[in-house]
């Protein structure tokens, strides 16, 4: 795999996993009447059905932070274990995971 490619292919499921993870803590964090003033249905649907949709968020959350994971550790493969385990995981944690819930915390009617 070129390496546009593979830089391509982890910005997307970087970009996957920190829109899912803004989605659920914006959605989760909003109060009945903020949920009220939005008035949109879709949103309600969803909100009204929180079992399905966190388990949607999170399956799909997992997956993308697995595959950045596994690509990256693929291609460090001459790296030390210590290097390939902890790239990875730097990346989904502050990318795919603490960035996107600061900023739905703080802006969660926006998102």
């Amino acid at each position: 795999m070129s390496d546009v490619v593979f830089t391509f292919t982890i910005i997307c499921f970087l970009f996957l996993g920190f829109f899912v993870s803004l989605s659920e803590t914006s959605l989760f964090s909003l109060s009945k009447g903020q949920i009220y003033k939005l008035s949109n249905r879709y949103i309600s649907y969803l909100l009204n059905h929180p079992r399905q949709l966190i388990v949607l968020l999170l399956t799909i959350n997992t997956s993308s932070n697995i595959i950045v994971q596994r690509f990256i550790s693929t291609k460090l493969s001459s790296a030390t274990l210590l290097v390939k385990v902890l790239t990875p995981f730097a990346l989904t944690i502050v990318f795919s995971e603490l960035f996107p819930k600061i900023l739905s915390m703080r802006y969660n009617e926006r998102f």
